[in-house]
């Protein structure tokens, strides 16, 4: 008996000792993926808003040397009294695209059913993203592909006070709070122009 107990540790451990060993080099993997994208050069293929899950997955599934990278918020609605999470685009009608996009890429993109066009300079050669925005909104999903909402309190002067989640640290990017709807209104930058996003916080006491 005390055989067969010791043979089913021996087999737990070396299970245990199994899985660790997958899970970080899954991770070793999916984090050498996401450096890797900091490095790419980005470039925006203009979709139909609403379709952008669709192309996304076409482009994945027949072009598998593309990557494409859809950016999301999870931003609290009111709903029949009610705050409800929902997961939006951040920018609706936007894909941003890497890999080696050649002209027979781009013809038989635009074949494809609510397809627009890339964005392209002046010359009609493609126009990457910079690199600094990117960074950014890589930073601010958290080298994932959603931006969650952070947690935040409110300081003796009414001032939003960030403590946790993506829009810590970045204060300086704060336009309005809407506490009702318990939206942030930031500031980002994309392809050279302002534009005005909502996030979502939670609320949360401030720790003394």
């Amino acid at each position: 008996m005390k055989k067969k107990l010791h043979n089913f540790g021996l087999l737990k451990q070396i299970i245990l000792d199994n899985f660790i060993t997958l899970f970080y080099y899954r991770f070793g993997v999916f984090m050498g993926k996401i450096n890797k994208l900091y490095n790419y050069s980005w470039f925006v293929l203009f979709v139909l808003a609403g379709r952008e899950e669709y192309i996304k997955s076409f482009i994945e599934k027949n072009f598998g040397e593309l990557v494409v990278f859809l950016p999301k918020r999870k931003i609290y609605e009111r709903k029949k009294g009610k705050m409800e999470l929902k997961l939006k685009k951040l920018f609706p009608g936007y894909l941003f695209v890497s890999g080696s996009i050649n002209s027979d890429i781009i013809k038989e993109l635009k074949k494809v059913k609510n397809v627009r066009k890339f964005l392209v300079n002046c010359e009609n050669k493609l126009e990457p993203v910079q690199k600094e925005e990117m960074s950014l909104i890589f930073n601010l999903t958290r080298d994932g592909d959603t931006i969650n909402p952070s947690k935040a309190y409110f300081d003796q002067n009414d001032k939003i006070k960030i403590v946790e989640g993506p829009l810590k640290d970045k204060e300086y990017n704060i336009i309005s709070v809407d506490r009702r709807r318990r939206r942030i209104k930031i500031e980002l930058t994309i392809l050279g122009e302002k534009r005005e996003v909502s996030l979502s916080y939670d609320l949360v006491k401030k720790v003394e």
